[in-house]
Formats: C-alpha cells, sequence, structure tokens
C-alpha cells in the first residue's frame, strides 16, 4: 500500500492474469445487459482505458470492488481465452469483511450507474455482516420483488414494509439497514398490504390502478397501521372501505385520485 504525504491510501497498480479476478455476485447488482453491451462497443472502439479496482488476493482470486460489467464486457470479448488485465490493488481494504465489501462496492459502483432499490435490497439480503432477523427480512423484501413485477413496482413493495413515502432510507442508509427488519406486531399488516393491493392490481390492471395512487394509499395505510398496531381489524376494516371506494370509481368509469390534494380529499372522506 502506498500512502502518499498528504495521508491518503494509494492502491498498488499492478497486472494479473483475467482469470484471477472474481465478481462478488452476492453483494453487487445484478448484470444490466444493456451496461455490459456498451462497454463492449466501447472497448472494442477505444481500447480498455481503465483499472479493474479489486481487494487484496484471497486464496488466490482478486475480488472485483468496481468495475463488474468492464469485467463482465471483457469476458464476452475474450472468447475463453486468459490474458493480462491492469488492476489496482485496495490494499487497506478487507475483502473478507462484508460489511466493508459492501460499502466500497456500492461507493465506487455509484459513478457510472445508481444504485437503485432493488440493487440494495439484494445486497442487503446477502450481507453477512446482518442479524439473521434483518437479513431475512430482505430477503422477503428481494423475492417478492421478483415475484410481484411488473403488478407493483420496486418502490410500492419497499414502501410496504419501509412506511416511507419515497426515499426508503431504511433500505438505502448503511445503518439503518443494519437495524431494519419487520417486527412481529407488524407483520400482519405487512402481510395483508402485500397481499390485498397485488390482488387489487391484478383485478383492474396498472393503468387504472396507477403507481402514484398506490404510493400514496401504501405511505397513509402504513401511517394508519402505526397508530392502530394494537387493533388490527379496525385497520383492515378501513382498508376494506378504502376497496369498496375503489370499486365504486371503477364501477362509474371514473379516475383515482393521482395528485397529494386530490388524493387527501379521498382519503379523508372514507368513513
Amino acid at each position: 500500500m502506498k500512502q502518499s504525504q498528504i495521508g491518503i491510501n494509494f492502491p498498488t497498480l499492478a497486472t494479473i492474469k483475467f482469470s484471477q479476478l472474481m465478481c462478488e455476485e452476492e453483494l453487487n447488482r445484478n448484470e444490466y445487459k444493456q451496461v455490459t453491451s456498451s462497454f463492449v462497443d466501447k472497448i472494442t472502439s477505444y481500447g480498455f482505458m481503465d483499472v479493474i479496482k479489486v481487494f487484496p488476493i484471497i486464496d488466490g482470486y482478486y475480488k472485483i470492488a468496481e468495475a463488474t460489467h468492464r469485467y463482465r464486457a471483457l469476458s464476452s470479448l475474450s472468447q475463453g481465452k486468459d490474458f493480462d488485465v491492469p488492476v489496482a490493488i485496495l490494499d487497506w481494504k478487507d475483502g473478507e469483511d462484508s460489511e466493508e465489501v459492501l460499502d466500497t462496492i456500492v461507493e465506487f459502483n455509484t459513478t457510472g450507474k445508481t444504485w437503485n432499490i432493488f440493487d440494495y435490497v439484494k445486497a442487503n439480503s446477502n450481507a453477512k455482516h446482518h442479524t439473521k432477523e434483518v437479513r431475512d427480512t430482505f430477503k422477503e423484501i428481494f423475492e417478492n420483488m421478483k415475484r410481484l413485477k411488473p403488478r407493483l413496482t420496486n418502490a410500492i413493495v419497499a414502501g410496504i414494509y419501509t412506511g416511507e413515502f419515497r426515499g426508503h432510507n431504511k433500505i438505502r442508509d448503511k445503518k439503518l439497514a443494519k437495524k431494519f427488519y419487520v417486527t412481529g406486531e407488524r407483520r400482519i399488516f405487512v402481510d395483508t398490504m402485500l397481499d390485498r393491493l397485488e390482488n387489487l392490481v391484478n383485478t383492474y390492471g396498472k393503468k387504472f390502478v396507477t403507481t402514484q395512487f398506490l404510493r400514496r394509499l401504501v405511505y397513509n395505510l402504513n401511517t394508519k397501521a402505526n397508530i392502530n398496531l394494537k387493533d388490527y381489524q379496525e385497520w383492515n376494516d378501513f382498508f376494506t372501505r378504502c376497496i369498496t371506494e375503489i370499486n365504486c370509481i371503477k364501477g362509474q368509469n371514473m379516475f383515482l385520485p393521482q395528485g397529494d390534494a386530490d388524493f387527501e380529499h379521498w382519503y379523508l372522506n372514507i368513513k
């Protein structure tokens, strides 16, 4: 490791065999095919004008910290041949510490393409530094995002769990994510929203039950759930009245409220 006179760590630049590189598949985001294809085209046209940032060698392999899509592009171009590749070894990082690996991957990989909510959920579902209850919650969210797509957007599924209107800091912020899980008292509320909202969209479709409407409904139902944690039945009866009002609007060939003011007026008038 090199450290400058101003106290900044610098990586060790080296050349290694491509076969020594290893992707951190569990903590990294899924491959975006269009990004890989774009890098294939750019590398073919202009050459590889970069280095792959890696963690120190472990068991003969260098785990990739940044440039997984470039790695996939090179793999596609190599046609199975091994070759030399330039790397920057982050000697001061611990590649066996899942929290440090996740933190490094997120920080590096937000420059080229920002991580979306699905990326964060996938990474947290495999983060070994989380407790079992936290990891299990993220695994559940991850599976429901895959199962419910495209009926419910990833943001809607996240909102059902976090209770946040947008942003979902309980998932994106590393400190909040370490403490985030579905408590026993919230479990029935989460399961009910997942089930009834999926049925609602299955019945009427996304053109009628829009994402804008669902985002506001989920947020307000969660707010009410937090007040009524000890009275699920009262909360669910109110949910039923919301569904009844939605049915009436559909029956009259009208549209569900989209904006904040229209939604608030509709929601507050549900008895």
